[in-house]
């Protein structure tokens, strides 16, 4: 009887794209006169947002594949919710509701998936909670929960959910102006608002903010899950307590600007991408721009870089210049409006990393000795057999997890960076090893 039930269950398949939606303890059902047209596992919801009249409902995918699919999949559905406040569908209940305030259907749709996403039994309570945290990519004001493998942010019209195995690397910027701390979340997939994606999560906090957070797990399971990592209660300035908290349930060290500093003594210097103003901090290993767009660049990917309108005709009309950094790829990022007396600090930074500098108002004959020496450079490496393999092997120094070469960034080993001063540099010569 129960397969004759199953197999004589009558389906929708007129094709329409207008019709009801059912919520039950399971599913979400898209019905047309009353038939099933499809059905969406609540367990199959990534992510859900919404915007007027329109809802949009992201799914899994196979995150734990080996290979990605050939096969088409669905990632992403939009459904049309008409802009008309619910007041009750008989002439009694829109009289009951006149003074209700009204919520656009699209709203009261989205919460309502919301509440059946949210109650997952696999994952348990939160472990650590932050609420009102301000994110300036995506912009907004977040609530986020820790949980064991993942976390999640709460906003009032997006929420999304990041793996911790999808964060690559987590920094904490202290802003030039001495007042704001910024806190990047770098992404190995990134996160999809509408039509956007994000790489990168920034937020950015008060320099005396401070936040007292208490794990939702008793002090055993702390020490057995933790070991010394994670106390019974987090107290301080906010920036210190989420790192502390990130550096435990995340397993990634939190990298901070080491060695250089600008004539104002701050860890970045001012300037702008494609007219969109920010601050570049030149880390250890790496340029990094934010707030938006956030650029991120190894510098081990770097061929060279340009320095722009720094000659002697251009001192007397401007007061800054611009930096060009061309990577090996063949891309160019250009940073613009760099005030001219940074020059010497970014000069003397690029020279200590060993990176060929390029003068855009240099003698024709410099520069073509520098295409040359170029050149030279590519064609050792092409030649080198374990060059294939640098790649990788700099991304695995690039992990902050376990580099001891990284102690100096960590946010809680300031005071290696003496110790690394100390030790030899390694040779960048180019002979097979």
């Amino acid at each position: 009887m129960k397969e004759e039930s199953k197999v004589g269950k009558k389906y929708c398949t007129k094709g329409w794209n207008w019709g009801n939606f059912v919520l039950d303890e399971k599913a979400l059902s898209f019905n047309v006169e009353n038939k099933p047209c499809f059905g969406i596992p609540f367990n199959s919801i990534a992510n859900a947002g919404f915007s007027k009249d329109e809802v949009t409902i992201e799914l899994h995918q196979d995150e734990g594949a080996k290979e990605p699919t050939k096969n088409d999949v669905v990632c992403e559905l939009r459904f049309y919710i008409p802009n008309t406040a619910h007041k009750g569908d008989t002439e009694e209940d829109r009289k009951d509701t006149v003074d209700a305030p009204e919520k656009p259907q699209a709203e009261l749709f989205f919460h309502e998936v919301m509440k059946k996403v949210n109650v997952d039994p696999l994952a348990g309570d939160a472990i650590v909670s932050f609420q009102d945290l301000p994110l300036i990519t995506p912009r907004g004001k977040y609530s986020l929960d820790m949980y064991q493998q993942f976390l999640k942010f709460h906003g009032r019209t997006h929420n999304f959910k990041v793996l911790y195995k999808n964060i690559s690397r987590v920094f904490a910027l202290p802003k030039p102006d001495g007042q704001h701390i910024g806190f990047v979340i770098g992404l190995t997939t990134p996160i999809k608002q509408g039509q956007t994606f994000y790489p990168f999560i920034v937020l950015q906090f008060r320099k005396d903010a401070s936040r007292r957070v208490r794990p939702n797990f008793s002090t055993e399971q702390i020490k057995e899950q933790f070991a010394e990592k994670l106390e019974g209660e987090i107290g301080g300035p906010l920036h210190d307590v989420l790192s502390r908290v990130f550096s435990a349930m995340v397993g990634i060290k939190i990298i901070v600007p080491t060695g250089f500093k600008s004539t104002k003594d701050a860890p970045a210097v001012f300037c702008s991408v494609k007219a969109l103003d920010g601050h570049l901090y030149p880390l250890e290993k790496s340029l990094l721009f934010v707030n938006k767009p956030v650029v991120y660049i190894r510098l081990a990917d770097i061929q060279f870089v340009e320095f722009a309108r720094v000659g002697q005709s251009a001192a007397q009309t401007n007061r800054s210049f611009d930096l060009n950094v061309v990577v090996k790829q063949g891309e160019t990022f250009q940073f613009v409006g760099v005030d001219r007396n940074e020059y010497g600090a970014l000069v003397q930074y690029v020279q200590s990393k060993k990176i060929p500098i390029r003068n855009t108002e240099a003698p024709p004959t410099v520069n073509a000795i520098i295409d040359k020496q170029l050149e030279i450079n590519d064609d050792d490496e092409s030649n080198d057999e374990e060059y294939k393999g640098s790649a990788e092997e700099d991304e695995e120094e690039e992990s902050y997890a376990g580099d001891e070469e990284e102690e100096d960034e960590d946010f809680e080993s300031e005071d290696n960076s003496q110790k690394k001063s100390k030790k030899p540099k390694k040779s960048s010569g180019k002979k097979d090893e």
